[in-house]
């Protein structure tokens, strides 16, 4: 996350804040944010390639190319960036797994979300962590959720 400096000025890395960060300053759903980025790093599926290490966003020490999420990152955008991050299909985007807070879930999705955990729990965490880094910070899972749903 971040946090205010003496002079009111955010500080931290800009790749992991959330844009509220930068508009009205940190909320709880702003660290929230921070830990999906962190996640979406620790658990990227694709290696770079050897012409990827010429792009400006080569991270040396995973060896893979790791485009910053922007600190304008938008509703808009936001499918584009977890489909390039995730790899979800055309399909996975359209599902109400992904459309919809975890929070929000019909008794029937919850079962569903929870058997993908068991069925395909890299599918499972992705759909997670890309809920944990939506711009809008009501969409995002609760702390108290996310343990939840992890225990």
């Amino acid at each position: 996350g971040m946090a205010g400096t003496p002079d009111g000025h955010p500080r931290g890395t800009p790749r992991y804040a959330a844009s509220e960060v930068y508009r009205t300053g940190p909320i709880f759903a702003s660290d929230i944010f921070s830990l999906g980025v962190t996640l979406s790093y620790l658990t990227r599926q694709n290696p770079a390639t050897t012409e990827d290490q010429t792009s400006p966003y080569y991270d040396r020490a995973s060896g893979k190319v790791i485009p910053p999420i922007r600190t304008k990152f938008k509703v808009a955008n936001w499918e584009s960036v977890i489909q390039e991050r995730f790899g979800f299909s055309q399909a996975d985007l359209a599902s109400p797994l992904i459309r919809k807070p975890i929070a929000a879930y019909s008794e029937d999705e919850r079962v569903a979300f929870n058997e993908l955990k068991q069925t395909s729990p890299q599918k499972w965490l992705n759909i997670l962590i890309s809920q944990m880094m939506h711009p809008i910070p009501a969409f995002r899972p609760t702390a108290i959720l996310i343990r939840e749903l992890t225990a």
